[in-house]
């Protein structure tokens, strides 16, 4: 497994994962000028996280590429031949798990299941919680390189947390009214009242922009967010 003792340097090509025991990696991917990737399948599923730049990505199961930028997250299940290209020089987290390490887990394989049956893999969190899972996924690349005492335990709560986070984006389907996505996105704070909610987070939520979502949202309070 690749350690990140040191901070990587840019690329022109996508960097090679090798899945260590515990069947979990994150990696740290910074493309350079001339970066270019091919259509890839790999038999582990993926994650990326980007947290500087724009890219486009594209998998198989999609008609045509969706734009990426800061802050957005995508998932690719196993099996599935996928391909980015930048529009700018990009950075991106890489967080990959084998198949085993989820189906290991009843609830976990179901969260995995609920997530990857969207039909648009493209998820932005809005900004506090896309600040907390780049966190999360700089923790895993902290544990990973330090070899602590119950990394792999730490790793694995971690990761955990990132799945569940996932799962919740995908609880509103983007076919939905945007006034039942945005009732929706209440009851759902109504419910995490102990997570920190900003007006991004909530319209991202709901797939719509700021200025919509604050009207739907006043109608439905009659206050404003």
């Amino acid at each position: 497994m690749k350690t990140l003792e040191h901070p990587p340097t840019p690329t022109d090509r996508p960097i090679t994962v090798h899945l260590p025991r515990s069947g979990i990696s994150v990696s740290e991917s910074l493309h350079g000028a001339g970066f270019q990737m091919d259509q890839e399948r790999h038999d582990f599923h993926e994650c990326y996280a980007v947290f500087r730049g724009t890219i486009s990505f594209k998998d198989e199961r999609m008609n045509e590429a969706i734009e990426m930028s800061a802050g957005s997250f995508c998932v690719i299940p196993a099996g599935v031949a996928h391909q980015i290209e930048d529009h700018s020089e990009a950075a991106i987290l890489l967080l990959c798990f084998s198949q085993d390490f989820i189906q290991h887990h009843e609830v976990r394989a179901a969260l995995w299941l609920h997530i990857t049956q969207r039909h648009y893999p493209l998820m932005s969190p809005g900004s506090i919680h896309a600040s907390r899972l780049h966190d999360a996924l700089r923790h895993i690349m902290n544990e990973q390189s330090a070899s602590l005492r119950g990394a792999n335990l730490a790793i694995e709560s971690k990761v955990n947390q990132i799945l569940l986070a996932f799962a919740r984006m995908a609880d509103i389907p983007a076919e939905q009214s945007a006034e039942e996505r945005v009732a929706q996105v209440i009851r759902h704070m109504g419910e995490s009242f102990f997570e920190v909610w900003d007006i991004d987070t909530a319209a991202n939520h709901a797939h719509l922009s700021r200025r919509r979502f604050t009207e739907l949202f006043k109608a439905q309070t009659s206050t404003t967010f």
